[in-house]
């Protein structure tokens, strides 16, 4: 507005000027061509002079409104200037918010730092959970190991009961043979008492057969004398009599001889069987003796080694039982620490999104601050502009206090996280290390 009017009383007064001059030159020309009359020329002069006191009129008009304009433009200048020393100051600002901004992009790449620090832990955690699962497997080797010797020392218990039995049913075995050699020797005792009584029973006999030949010789003599007549048959009698004398004599003779030999023979025979037996029955009572003491040593030492080995098999049930407890409770610290590795990964990962974010909004911060600082350079007037500027900045630079506040509360609780599971993997080291020390222990003694 106030430049149109500005604007149009210059045009009119500059027209209405050049039309006075050019009328005044055309009347001089004309009055000098055409010699006018005086009232031609009173009225072309009063026309010019009204003419001149409009010209003057619009001049005066035109200087008060260059004066108004003047004043407005000075104001508007200050104004400018205002705007201009305002937008040095939001420049300033922005070239602080700028080295803020930088200061945040360098916590932003300490936190990176720390965050890559805070992966490289978790991989050391990994890799050392990963140490203890092995760990872990070679504990339940050595425990499968430690059941495969207890197994074996049961097996080795009930090869040695078997054993023990089988010695004890030898023992048994040898006592039957002793008792068959008790036996037989009572058997050869009762040979040799039948021997005897036949012995007396074939002396009893040839007296028998003695008295008998005595009794012939009279009952020859008492027929010789009463019946003669049977001479002939007595003396053939007699001849074989006679025969049969010198055969009883040459048997009697055998019988004596054969008798003598025979028997010293059969005493012979039967003084070796029973010496035979008797040192047989010796021998065998001081091999059993010997084999009832052995097999009373190897008993108890084996009942010595099956009560040692009752009690390592109770030692190491207990130890096994232990061991099964402690491999529970790291098994526990272990999912334990796999969930709390599971959110601090996760945790990481949210944090890596907002860091991500955080730094996507400082560029985006950067480039909007960017375009405003062009559209306000070419914007002359851009008060308001600046002010929205401003405000903008602030919100924005307020919203990415904020976020970085979070995301350094956030590293705190990761760090602080991080150390909590730095302790924890200390406190299962110092677990691995005991049950490592335990199964030495268990397995020096097993050995």
């Amino acid at each position: 507005m106030d430049g149109d009017r500005f604007q149009d009383p210059n045009v009119t007064v500059a027209n209405k000027f050049e039309e006075g001059k050019e009328f005044e030159a055309a009347a001089a020309e004309r009055a000098k061509e055409s010699q006018l009359s005086e009232a031609t020329r009173r009225k072309l002069q009063r026309r010019s002079q009204i003419l001149s006191a409009e010209v003057k009129s619009e001049l005066s008009r035109a200087v008060a409104q260059l004066r108004h304009t003047s004043h407005h433009y000075k104001h508007v200048k200050n104004e400018i200037e205002t705007a201009l020393r305002h937008k040095d100051r939001k420049l300033a600002e922005l070239s602080k918010a700028e080295g803020r901004i930088q200061g945040l992009e360098e916590q932003v790449n300490d936190q990176k730092k720390i965050i890559q620090e805070l992966n490289k832990a978790k991989e050391d955690a990994h890799f050392q959970i990963q140490r203890m699962s092995l760990e872990v497997d070679n504990l339940r080797k050595a425990k499968e190991d430690l059941e495969g010797t207890i197994s074996h020392l049961e097996e080795k218990n009930s090869h040695n009961e078997l054993s023990y039995s089988k010695q004890t049913q030898e023992s048994n075995n040898i006592m039957v043979h002793n008792t068959s050699l008790k036996s037989q020797l009572k058997d050869a005792n009762n040979t040799i008492n039948v021997l005897r009584e036949e012995n007396a029973s074939l002396i009893k006999t040839r007296d028998h057969l003695m008295a008998q030949l005595k009794n012939s010789k009279e009952v020859v003599a008492r027929i010789t004398a009463d019946n003669l007549m049977f001479l002939n048959k007595i003396k053939h009698s007699e001849a074989k009599v006679e025969q049969a004398v010198k055969e009883r004599e040459v048997l009697r003779k055998e019988l004596n001889e054969n008798d003598g030999r025979w028997f010293e023979h059969l005493r012979d025979e039967l003084q070796k069987v029973t010496q035979t037996h008797l040192d047989a029955i010796e021998e065998s009572e001081q091999r059993m003796m010997a084999r009832e003491e052995e097999d009373r040593k190897k008993l108890e030492e084996a009942e010595a080694l099956l009560e040692a080995a009752r009690a390592e098999g109770r030692r190491l049930e207990e130890e096994r039982n232990s061991s099964r407890e402690e491999a529970k409770t790291l098994s526990l610290k272990f999912s334990a620490l796999s969930e709390s590795h599971e959110a601090l990964s996760s945790k990481k990962e949210e944090l890596e999104l907002q860091v991500a974010s955080a730094t996507s909004s400082a560029e985006s911060m950067q480039k909007k601050m960017e375009e405003l600082s062009k559209e306000l350079e070419q914007r002359g007037t851009a008060a308001a502009e600046l002010q929205e500027l401003n405000e903008i900045v602030l919100r924005e630079k307020q919203e990415e206090e904020r976020k970085l506040y979070s995301l350094q509360a956030d590293l705190d609780i990761s760090l602080k996280r991080s150390r909590a599971l730095e302790q924890d993997i200390n406190s299962l080291k110092h677990e691995k290390d005991v049950l490592a020390r335990q199964l030495s222990t268990l397995s020096q003694t097993s050995l």
